[in-house]
Parts: structure tokens; sequence; C-alpha cells
């Protein structure tokens, strides 16, 4: 398990798709049932914009170690009573602005281990 210590920037974006099992029947009748007790995972798309060369490799190390497991993340720094929660990253974009300037994006996907 690591760590993930970044706090993204204003633009970053979170959402919910509820986990449901959709069982569709060939008149337009269906059957839905919840799959699973967590059925409501997050999913955040993070931005960072105008990070140095130095945070962005440290950034692309850290999820490289994670390499698909899990990543401790909180959702909302400020907040000492939210807690860390476990998030898998399957994917991330550098992108150079200029000299020593990146902008770095990532999809993280709740998890429940």
């Amino acid at each position: 398990m690591t760590d993930f210590n970044y706090i993204p920037s204003y633009s970053s974006a979170s959402g919910v798709k509820p986990r449901i099992n959709i069982v569709r029947f060939g008149d337009g009748y269906c059957q839905r049932a919840a799959d699973g007790i967590n059925l409501f995972p997050d999913k955040w798309s993070l931005t960072f914009d105008n990070v140095t060369d130095a945070v962005a490799l440290e950034m692309e190390t850290t999820l490289k170690a994670a390499a698909g497991g899990t990543l401790r993340w909180k959702p909302a720094p400020a907040a000492e009573a939210d807690p860390y929660r476990n998030f898998m990253c399957l994917e991330w974009k550098r992108t150079r602005n200029n000299y020593n300037s990146q902008t770095v994006t990532l999809e993280l996907e709740e998890i429940f281990d």
C-alpha cells in the first residue's frame, strides 16, 4: 500500500457510478440488483497543474510503485476528520508546459480491500 500525498488543482472532478447489475429481457423488462455491499465507489479525475519536473517524476514513481495496487489518498486533505481511503490508478499522463513545469492528470477509482 502506497500513500499518495499530493493535493490536486481545483479543476479536479469526482463522480460516482453505482454498482448495479442489470439484466434486460427482450420485451423491455429488466431486473436490477445491488452488486455487493460497497455500491458507491468514488472516481476522481485529478489534475495537478504547473508542478515542477522533479515533483512530476516523484508522482510518476509513486504511481509506478503501486502498479495497479492500492494507493492511500485523502480526497479532502484540509479536513482532518476525512480519513485516507483506498484507490487504484490504472492511467496517468504527464504534459510538459514549459521549462521545468508539467501538468499531471490521472484517474483514481476507489477500491474496497
